[in-house]
């Protein structure tokens, strides 16, 4: 089983993908896991992150974290389990601005350098998770959407920027190769549910 949701920040992805999970675990009996791909980069995301390990962890999920190279979980999850992967989109760009040859991060100092086999190192790695596994539920953001709120820009970019490009069509490459292979597809859109397949 293989579910994606996708949309703006703070859409209803996370509960809808906690619900199905949550009533699939109990159904089938079997354990539930939390992947956090989130590398926070500020206070603000540090805070969010534990929060949101918290949540879970109180709703039963044993707690994972992996920021990139998702398949070195596969040797210390329980592959009978449901997964929830939150989200594609860290995860992304963990890998194609993570850390370069030298030890530093890529485009550090103001640069625009980036790793450009990231996206296709990512759509494997989904891919061969999935495989290893009994159920995964993936998160992803749009970038360039807030939540609908007036004033909040939560996470709009700026598309001035050749790596944010190459970011935006790489997120649209791992969804899409998602979005054909999984039995359930769903767009959050200003607090909307559509669901495609």
């Amino acid at each position: 089983m293989e579910f994606l949701y996708v949309g703006g920040n703070n859409n209803g992805m996370r509960e809808r993908a906690e619900e199905v999970a949550k009533l699939s675990g109990d159904v089938f009996e079997v354990p539930l896991c939390y992947i956090s791909t989130l590398s926070p980069q500020d206070y603000e995301e540090s805070t969010t992150q534990n929060m949101r390990e918290k949540h879970y962890a109180s709703r039963g999920f044993k707690i994972e974290k992996c920021d990139s190279n998702i398949c070195s979980l596969l040797d210390r999850v329980d592959t009978r389990s449901i997964f929830i992967i939150d989200s594609i989109t860290s995860l992304l760009r963990n890998e194609m601005f993570g850390t370069d040859e030298a030890g530093g991060r890529y485009g550090e100092s103001g640069g625009d350098s980036f790793d450009v086999l990231a996206t296709g190192r990512v759509i494997e790695d989904l891919q061969t998770f999935a495989q290893n596994v009994r159920s995964t539920l993936y998160i992803g953001h749009y970038i360039f959407s807030g939540t609908g709120r007036r004033m909040d820009n939560s996470g709009v970019l700026d598309r001035s920027r050749d790596h944010v490009e190459y970011f935006r069509k790489g997120l649209a490459l791992v969804e899409r190769g998602l979005a054909s292979r999984c039995d359930r597809v769903e767009e959050f859109s200003y607090g909307m549910r559509y669901r495609f397949k």
